[in-house]
């Protein structure tokens, strides 16, 4: 049983003006392999490389309780557009700065001071056809944010006390919610747009604020009646 306390369900997006969509497998669609467990985000094209700790593919073609769509171990939602979608921990209530991102490299490179265009839609977890891990707990700050190189997110995690200091999880991102993520009938759709200052090539989605500057409340979920937690 894996202690997680949020889930989020995520359909990405970034352009420049004339519309072209950079970001790689978008709705997370297109898969090398039917997922058929947790932690196989490595399935879905374009989101292989890069991600941190353990994020989750689920798409529709999936059979049995796991990691199918709508209907899965995490939670119980349609997916936004097509059949598919990827679920990130990105809070625990634990007080452990436990956190999930997933990672993919841009069509092509931001073009800096060129403004660009971003957006997300999330959906919390819970009702789950498995208790463990449905999702207890609501917050806040979920986001996107771009890098030249993928960050080695571990030498930022694993210090002891973290160190949030450093680049990768400065307490801002390009795109965040500011809001508590607490719908579970709906996707909740977050734009917005910023003007790179560098070539970014990588796009990270995620939590990248400390627990001291995340909001949380209780989600008030629980499992479906396929439990087998």
């Amino acid at each position: 049983m894996r202690n997680l306390a949020i889930l989020v369900m995520l359909l990405s997006a970034i352009s420049f003006a004339r519309c072209q969509n950079l970001v790689p497998n978008p709705s997370f669609e297109e898969y090398t392999i039917c997922p058929d467990y947790f932690s196989q985000w490595s399935h879905a094209i374009g989101w292989a490389d890069g991600a941190y700790n353990s994020p989750d593919y689920f798409n529709a073609c999936a059979s049995g309780i796991w990691c199918s769509v709508p209907f899965n171990s995490l939670g119980n939602q349609n997916a936004a557009q097509g059949q598919a979608y990827m679920g990130v921990a990105y809070f625990s209530s634990t007080g452990l700065p436990y956190r999930e991102i997933i990672t993919a490299q841009l069509t092509e490179p931001l073009q800096p001071n060129v403004q660009v265009y971003m957006c997300f839609k999330a959906s919390p977890g819970g009702y789950s056809t498995w208790a463990g891990n449905s999702a207890k707990w609501a917050a806040n700050h979920l986001g996107m944010s771009f890098f030249t190189v993928i960050p080695d997110w571990d030498a930022y995690l694993f210090d002891n006390p973290p160190d949030w200091d450093v680049p990768a999880f400065p307490n801002t991102a390009q795109l965040y919610m500011d809001s508590l993520l607490n719908d579970t009938s709906a996707w909740v759709s977050v734009s917005g747009s910023f003007t790179p200052d560098s070539a970014y090539q990588y796009i990270a989605i995620g939590n990248f604020f400390d627990d001291g500057h995340t909001q949380y409340d209780s989600l008030g979920t629980n499992s479906g009646p396929l439990d087998v937690g």
